[in-house]
């Protein structure tokens, strides 16, 4: 298997591109990182699921689990 050489940018390239090299990747300058949406996902995600995590327990739902609980005949 042979490799693929990746262009070589000058200093002067990746000013005028506005591309830097983050871990062997390309990332557009003023873009956030990678770790910072995962950040900002979790913080997203944290909000909507302790919101359902507040919300009572519909009495359906409990009506069905008392049924499992019951031991059968």
């Amino acid at each position: 298997m042979t490799e693929i050489e990746k262009p070589k940018m000058t200093k002067k390239a990746d000013k005028e591109s506005g591309i830097r090299v983050v871990d062997n990747r390309s990332v557009a300058k003023g873009q956030p990182q990678q770790s910072e949406i995962q950040v900002q996902i979790g913080r997203q995600l944290r909000t909507v699921y302790d919101d359902v995590l507040n919300q009572p327990i519909p009495d359906r739902f409990m009506e069905l689990l008392q049924k499992l609980d019951t031991p059968k005949k």
